[in-house]
């Protein structure tokens, strides 16, 4: 005999005698012992939701876990008197598959009947009207009347009846349109869009303002105690300011884009943005949505992004509140927007120098952001971070040039898209250069496979490359137009590796910040000395 056939004989004296007595509510009934209801549960469960195992091994039903389930059974079972088991009595609990759901269904069998009934007379009722409307037209009277209205004025009333009709159609296809429209508004949003639909624009923006922002952000920083998660999220702010603006064109005289609150979820280059920074429930997004949303978003990434910058900068020593402006309006969308791929400096030619009209020595400056921050392979597919440890990576500093300088690095995953470098062994924490990253100082337009210092060795012998076939990355001649770019960076180190000299990078990276950040906007302004409430 299964468990629950035994659960059921053990209530069966308790319902005989609730329904012989006939009572609605009797508060001093014995409780209903069943031993077997948490089996009863679980195997209930187990023939509904077998194939609905998390990653994190419970199982969904519902939108509820497993155990919220079972002990809602228990309580339905274990704590039910005479009373609540009369009342259940003619009522199933069914867990059924629909498509990709399972849904908890109670249907109480009197009212199910009582309902069928009702539909099938009120079914009949209906036909029976509709015969009765029909002999009605069918009978001599109504025909005669009939013929003689058509041979009177049947030209006309076709004609009306026409333009009724092609109104009707017209109707039709008006409000297909509209559905239509909707649907594929709604099917661009997808499950979540990551950005307010609506184009906003800031109507002020005060000193108080955005001192107040940079105050939020060091709160949400000081809840996250894991630093890969904290690195994760301040590198992330700046990204996402970046990558807004990383996309202007100036050759795009109607659409430069730029700074505008918007950036193009489909794109690789994103990849991250609007799963782990920009999300319904990202921190960031959460602060924006309850504190700041009188701001256009474009504002907001920019201070955010400034607020983390001066934070992480050393000795606070980089503050870009006296050279931020405001003003810029958001986008709704920004479709096919070019950003750079990790494939080298052509990337970075095409993207700084050529669309966003920038210098080597800014393109370089701005690199120098990759300081904060992490990859993850599960967006970008590389993984790592560009400095020695996690908490290297929420320093803003010239740590990022020290790194790319003095240390050997390989090339890994070579052949796949997401090739990139690494040094050291990546046991205690994942390294990684990306492509766009060694040409700033090394040529490897025509060949990945390369170490960039092979003259480094362990204690042993062994070559820090590794791989000891690799060849030494070449630099650029005198001649190219690159070596601007090898230059800044020997000059953004400021003076040697032991050097605690940030200035000539905190100096570049102002200006270079400054230009990204105002591209395609003539009208900002600077930040009120009011409140915005006062004014």
């Amino acid at each position: 005999m299964t468990n629950t056939m035994k659960c059921l004989l053990a209530l069966l004296p308790f319902i005989l005698n609730a329904v012989l007595a006939d009572t609605k509510d009797d508060s001093s009934a014995p409780k209903v012992p069943c031993p077997f209801a948490s089996s009863f549960a679980d195997d209930l469960l187990e023939s509904a939701t077998h194939d609905f195992v998390m990653d994190d091994g419970t199982r969904k039903l519902h939108g509820q876990q497993t155990g919220d389930l079972i002990d809602l059974l228990q309580d339905r079972w274990l704590d039910a008197d005479a009373s609540e088991i009369n009342a259940m009595k003619g009522q199933s609990e069914v867990i059924h598959v629909e498509e990709d759901r399972r849904i908890l269904r109670r249907n109480k069998g009197s009212e199910r009947g009582t309902r069928g009934g009702m539909k099938t007379a009120n079914k009949k009722n209906r036909s029976g009207r509709r015969k009765k409307k029909k002999n009605k037209e069918n009978s001599p009277s109504k025909q005669k009347k009939k013929n003689n209205t058509e041979d009177g004025d049947g030209a006309g009333r076709q004609k009306k009846k026409g333009k009724n009709t092609t109104n009707k159609q017209k109707k039709t296809k008006k409000q297909k349109k509209k559905t239509s429209e909707r649907d594929k508004k709604t099917s661009k949003r997808g499950k979540e869009s990551s950005l307010l639909i609506s184009n906003t624009s800031t109507r002020c923006f005060s000193i108080s303002t955005y001192d107040a922002i940079d105050a939020d952000i060091a709160k949400l920083k000081k809840t996250i105690k894991d630093g890969v998660t904290r690195s994760h999220f301040l590198g992330g702010i700046v990204r996402l300011a970046a990558h807004d603006f990383m996309d202007f064109n100036k050759r795009d005289k109607a659409n430069p884009m730029g700074s505008d609150g918007c950036f193009d979820e489909s794109s690789p280059q994103n990849l991250g943005l609007p799963e782990s920074v920009w999300c319904k429930n990202c921190l960031l997004r959460r602060l924006y949505e309850e504190r700041y949303s009188f701001l256009s978003r474009a504002d907001f990434w920019i201070a955010s992004a400034n607020a983390v910058i001066r934070q992480t900068s050393k000795k606070h020593a980089l503050n870009l509140r006296d050279t931020f402006k405001w003003g810029r309006k958001d986008k709704s969308s920004c479709r096919r927007a070019m950003l750079p791929e990790a494939t080298g400096c052509k990337e970075i030619e095409n993207t700084f120098i050529n669309r966003m009209g920038l210098d080597w020595k800014d393109a370089v400056a701005l690199m120098g952001a990759h300081s904060l921050g992490r990859g993850q392979a599960k967006f970008s597919g590389h993984e790592g971070t560009w400095v020695d440890t996690a908490a290297d990576a929420q320093v803003f500093d010239k740590a990022y040039y020290e790194e790319l300088v003095f240390n050997p690095w390989r090339p890994r995953n070579v052949g796949l898209d997401i090739q990139d470098y690494t040094t050291g062994n990546n046991k205690s924490n994942k390294r990684m250069m990306l492509n766009t990253d060694i040409c700033l100082v090394f040529d490897i337009d025509n060949d990945v496979n390369c170490c960039t210092k092979t003259d480094e060795f362990y204690n042993n012998g062994h070559s820090k490359c590794i791989d000891e076939s690799l060849n030494q990355c070449p630099l650029y001649p005198r001649s190219d137009p690159r070596r601007v770019a090898t230059d800044a960076v020997v000059e953004y180190i400021g003076g040697s590796k032991d050097s605690k000299d940030n200035e000539p990078f905190y100096s570049a990276f102002a200006v270079a910040w400054e230009k990204a950040t105002t591209n395609g906007h003539n009208n900002l302004k600077k930040l009120l000395d009011d409140d915005c409430n006062s004014t």
